[in-house]
This record gives C-alpha cells, structure tokens and sequence, in this order.
C-alpha cells in the first residue's frame, strides 16, 4: 500500500472512532499518532470535526509534520487548499485534507481535496510518547 493510501485509511479509521464516541453535534479533534510507513515509524497529525447526527466531517493528516506545524494547524478551522498547502510545504512527507462521509460504502467515503507530497521523505522529525 502506498504512503497516501495508508494516511488516508488511517485518518478514517481514527475519524470513525471519534464520531463513535463523541456527544456533541460538531465535535473538534486533533490527535498525534505514531504510523508505521515502511520500515519507520513516523508521527501522523490528525485534525478536525466530526457531525454525528450528518455522520460526516473533515479531516487534515500531515506525515512527519515539523514540531511548529503541529501548534499551528488548529482543530475546528477551515483552510483553503492553496493556503493550507502553503502552510504544510516542506514541513511534512504527506499532508491530506479529507471529506469524510461515515454513511457511504468504505471505499467512497473518503474525498481527498487537497493533497500534498514531498519529493523526498524526511527520517521521523520526532517521536510520539
């Protein structure tokens, strides 16, 4: 399984456990988890909402973000595109920014809106603890 791949089944796994268990309407997260990629294990920061009653939400997964990427992409706000892709350029091995819909059959529940991807992955900027 590609790199990309594997964020993007991450992201939703995690996403599918936040909507499960949260009591609010638009419940924000962000969560650092360590993904094993290859042979490395590396940090994969996920940031969003969930709506449980629309069971949909939006989902940004960086890998291997720098440590000032992760105070700076903030859960419950909205990033266009090309300003999110400026925000994530060069900071991380892959950013993806997701539309989830928990309702649609696995394999189209997923939309990727915006991705990025570095020409050459960087060794674990850090460990999660």
């Amino acid at each position: 399984m590609d790199t990309i791949e594997q964020v993007k089944q991450v992201a939703f796994s995690h996403f599918r456990g936040v909507l499960n268990m949260s009591c609010v309407q638009d419940g924000c997260f962000k969560a650092l988890v360590a993904v094993e990629v290859g042979d490395t294990v590396k940090p994969l920061l996920l940031v969003g909402n969930a709506h449980n009653e629309e069971e949909d939400g939006h989902c940004i997964a960086v890998l291997n973000p720098d440590k000032a990427l992760v105070d700076t992409i903030s859960a419950g706000c909205a990033y266009g595109a090309r300003t999110l892709k400026e925000i994530v350029a060069k900071r991380c091995d892959v950013a993806l920014d997701l539309w989830i819909e928990n309702y649609m059959p696995a394999d189209r529940a997923v939309t990727v809106s915006m991705r990025y991807k570095t020409h050459h992955f960087q060794p674990a900027k850090f460990a999660v603890s």
